[in-house]
């Protein structure tokens, strides 16, 4: 597994949108980068389109992928409030 070199609140430069059901919510929108990509890999063994497919995923799922990290629990409440950041950060408003 790579890490990348760079953190995941930094610009969204070269993001494209992409959408993700997030189970008992609703979609979420935010600038995908290809490390977010890297990590979905990792962490499901599977790519975000067919998360997506599969019905999507979790706040703390999600807050792992954006973060670039390993996935471990975490509260709802609080990983969807990182994801929003993180979001934000990158450039969605």
């Amino acid at each position: 597994m790579t890490t990348p070199p760079n953190t995941p609140a930094e610009d969204g430069r070269g993001a494209e949108a992409f959408t993700m059901p997030i189970q008992r919510v609703g979609p979420f929108t935010f600038p995908l980068k290809d490390a977010d990509r890297l990590w979905a890999h990792n962490n499901h063994g599977q790519t975000l389109e067919r998360l997506r497919e599969r019905g999507g995923m979790s706040w703390c799922e999600m807050a792992a992928i954006m973060e670039w990290r390993r996935w471990e629990p975490m509260n709802q409440a609080s990983a969807r409030a990182r994801c929003e950041e993180i979001a934000r950060a990158r450039g969605e408003k």
